[in-house]
């Protein structure tokens, strides 16, 4: 790691080395860090599926390979990693949530169907997520296509079976799709409700 004037640190790509090398019968897709156990989280393609291995880099050995599903090249996925859990969404209309144990290993929690429209895929990297044990709750942003509108916020609920509940929060710091423009120490003068 060598360091700049600054203080800030810079990445020396001459001293890197393979910690680990990976299986080249997988196309990469994802990786990320547990911050937990260390264990490298690796998302990648084989035989038109997409999978998670959990890695140890430090023992230099794979400790699970978990299918998730089918792939092709009209589907796209997007993952989430959170604390205790992992959260992947495929365009092939499923919602997985994989819960980790003790060990730093996962198990499917929770397998969902929905509808392509179920999220705003744009702003999915926005959303939070939690999980219950049996459903997971969305909060996203709300966008109103028409209007124009991204002040307010949509919860869904998913359960086994799909969506459970799914509605739209209005802000009133909105009217006919844009900001309200407020004179002053507008925060004093301002009324948030939730409709």
């Amino acid at each position: 790691m060598n360091y700049l004037s600054n203080g800030e640190k810079r990445l020396d790509f001459d001293s890197l080395t393979t910690c680990m090398p990976l299986d080249p019968s997988y196309t990469p897709w994802g990786m990320e860090v547990d911050p937990d156990t260390g264990h490298l989280l690796y998302f990648a393609v084989k035989d038109e599926a997409l999978w998670l291995q959990v890695l140890d880099p430090r023992a230099e050995k794979v400790l699970q390979t978990l299918p998730l599903w089918q792939v092709d090249q009209d589907s796209y996925q997007w993952y989430r990693v959170s604390e205790d859990q992992i959260y992947c969404i495929t365009s092939k209309r499923y919602l997985d949530v994989l819960q980790k144990n003790d060990q730093g290993l996962y198990s499917l929690a929770l397998h969902t169907p929905m509808e392509e429209d179920t999220f705003y895929w744009d702003y999915l990297t926005e959303a939070d997520f939690a999980f219950h044990g049996d459903s997971v709750a969305v909060a996203e942003r709300y966008l109103d296509l028409q209007a124009g509108s991204h002040y307010g916020f949509r919860i869904t609920v998913l359960d086994e079976n799909g969506v459970a509940y799914q509605s739209t929060y209005l802000s009133s710091l909105e009217t006919e799709g844009r900001m309200n423009e407020f004179p002053g120490n507008w925060m004093e003068k301002t009324k948030i409700t939730v409709e």
